[in-house]
């Protein structure tokens, strides 16, 4: 038999058909859980509810919606049986089936399948032309053949009445199954509500007690940072010091003019001075005059010997005051030379003048230094120094001496180690000070002359103390050189070998704690004192590039041999 081909009108009102004798509690229960539709409908109104899905699913029944295939499975009996079919049968028997439930019926089953594969092929079977389909009791005597095993469970047979009662039968058991399966799963969902609320309160109870926890840790953790920022504020404090304590040498001139500062001055001996001075004036005036110039120059005197004193002993000379000392200066000779008073003499122009008479070819340039230092820390008047440089040129230049002179230059030659390292010449020459700073074990370690020989039993420390030595006779004598020698050690140590020498222990964990001391210091004299010059000994390449980019000068080994006593 070949029936008309299907159209979706058609399948549309099979489907209509099906959500029409669709339980109505279950139809709404179904769209309140699954949110059909947005649950745009009244409450209680089945009927409403049915023409909402049908107008809103109707025209996608082609595209596949799990809850709803599954939903409408329960209550389609040829959807449920379908189901139950494999997909050989299912294609083997497809005119059969589709004969005796009817074309629409068939189809709409096939769309509710959970099978991808049996749900694809009903698009095909909807555009395809009218199918050849047998007559409907020639389909059930096929389907009967096809199933006796299932309908001999049933004590039946498949041709009789009785057939269709026992399929009515078991339709209803089948119903009843699950009905019961809806009890049994409505309950377990009750159960996975009430468990499910168990949890949440279970985990609302962690993660308050998480929240606890971590107000604890954030209250550890600032009170950490508290104690941590008190400890580096602490050892800040302890490190300047020490830093001042390895300076005090410098500052101990300076601590000095301070305390003298704090006693009391003049102000009452100049005011009686004034006083006498005005007394007189009643009496002389000319002497009145002549007392007064006296008094202005006293006092000039003073603040210029004052700010003599302050500039000898300044690690950074402001420009300010300097200038106030040559104003002072030349304010004395005038008011001198109004007075008609000479110069006054002073024990160091005395011996440089000594030495200038005695001047020979080996003490000329001592002489030079000497009297250049003098001038540079102010300890000479202007006019006394350049009559004194003047008078040194003048011997120099003396026939004899300066013969004695060439012939000296000619036999001289050059010194490399002094050219390369010319601030550390000059500063052991005491023509400048400087800062000395030792790299201890890598000199101990470089230099032979501190390494055990044969025959000789030469202890690590013995070697230590053989090499403070030698630079406390190397700086003999000399004030405005000062040497930091930095050993690596466990314990945070400083002690002073001589008055410009100071022995230090950098303290601390890992390797390079002596470069990271010395290059602290470097840092802070670089802030503190810019002007003063300083100096680092070592072999270590990497360590020497980071003091030079501090500003310090560098100085190898091998030539700073060359200037320790032997």
């Amino acid at each position: 038999m070949q029936e008309p081909a299907l159209t979706l009108a058609d399948l549309r009102h099979a489907f209509e058909e099906l959500l029409a004798h669709l339980p109505r509690h279950d139809l709404e229960t179904f769209a309140r859980r699954n949110q059909l539709l947005g649950g745009g409908y009244r409450a209680g109104n089945a009927k409403m509810l049915c023409a909402l899905v049908a107008n809103g699913l109707g025209p996608r029944l082609l595209t596949y919606h799990a809850d709803l295939a599954a939903f409408l499975r329960t209550h389609a009996p040829v959807a449920r049986l379908l189901a139950m079919l494999s997909r050989e049968m299912l294609e083997e028997r497809a005119a059969q089936l589709m004969a005796f439930f009817g074309k629409a019926p068939f189809l709409l089953g096939l769309l509710m399948d959970p099978r991808d594969d049996v749900r694809a092929k009903v698009e095909p079977r909807l555009a395809s032309t009218a199918t050849e389909l047998p007559a409907p009791e020639t389909a059930r005597d096929l389907l009967a053949q096809a199933f006796s095993p299932i309908v001999e469970l049933g004590a039946a047979a498949p041709t009789s009445a009785a057939s269709r009662e026992a399929i009515a039968e078991l339709r209803k058991q089948l119903e009843e199954t699950e009905k019961k399966a809806r009890r049994d799963r409505r309950e377990l969902e009750e159960k996975h509500l009430a468990e499910g609320r168990e949890v949440k309160s279970q985990i609302a109870t962690l993660q308050f007690n998480i929240d606890e926890r971590q107000k604890k840790i954030d209250a550890l953790t600032r009170e950490l940072e508290h104690t941590r920022a008190e400890l580096e504020t602490r050892a800040r404090a302890l490190a300047s010091a020490r830093r001042i304590e390895a300076l005090r040498p410098w500052l101990e001139p300076a601590q000095a003019a301070e305390a003298k500062l704090a006693e009391p001055g003049t102000e009452e001996l100049l005011e009686r001075t004034r006083k006498a001075l005005t007394q007189q004036a009643l009496l002389d005036r000319a002497s009145a005059r002549r007392a007064e110039l006296h008094a202005r120059l006293e006092a000039l005197e003073l603040a210029l010997n004052d700010a003599t004193h302050a500039l000898a002993g300044a690690l950074n000379p402001a420009p300010e005051l300097i200038a106030c000392r040559n104003d002072l200066e030349a304010a004395c000779q005038e008011l001198r030379a109004t007075l008609r008073l000479p110069e006054p003499e002073t024990p160091l122009a005395g011996e440089l003048q000594a030495r200038i008479d005695a001047l020979t070819p080996q003490t000329l340039s001592d002489t030079a230094d000497l009297l250049a230092l003098a001038e540079r820390l102010n300890l000479l008047p202007r006019t006394t120094a350049s009559t004194l440089r003047a008078r040194l040129r003048q011997r120099a230049n003396a026939p004899t001496l300066a013969g004695e002179l060439q012939d000296k230059d000619a036999q001289a030659a050059p010194n490399p180690i002094e050219q390369r390292n010319a601030l550390l010449a000059s500063a052991l020459r005491g023509q400048q000070p400087l800062l000395l700073f030792l790299d201890a074990h890598n000199i101990l370690n470089g230099l032979s002359r501190y390494k055990q020989r044969r025959g000789t039993a030469v202890t690590h420390e013995d070697a230590r103390k053989a090499l403070e030595g030698d630079i406390v006779r190397l700086l003999n004598n000399l004030p405005l050189l000062h040497a930091h020698l930095v050993w690596d050690g466990g314990t945070r140590s400083d002690f002073s070998r001589a008055q410009n020498v100071t022995v230090h222990y950098s303290g601390g964990e890992g390797n390079h704690r002596a470069d990271r001391y010395i290059l602290d210091q470097l840092s802070f004299f670089r802030e503190s004192s810019p002007e003063l010059p300083r100096l680092l000994v070592s072999d270590d390449n990497d360590f020497c590039a980071e003091a030079r980019r501090l500003g310090a000068t560098t100085c190898r080994l091998h030539d700073f041999d060359a200037f320790l006593p032997f």
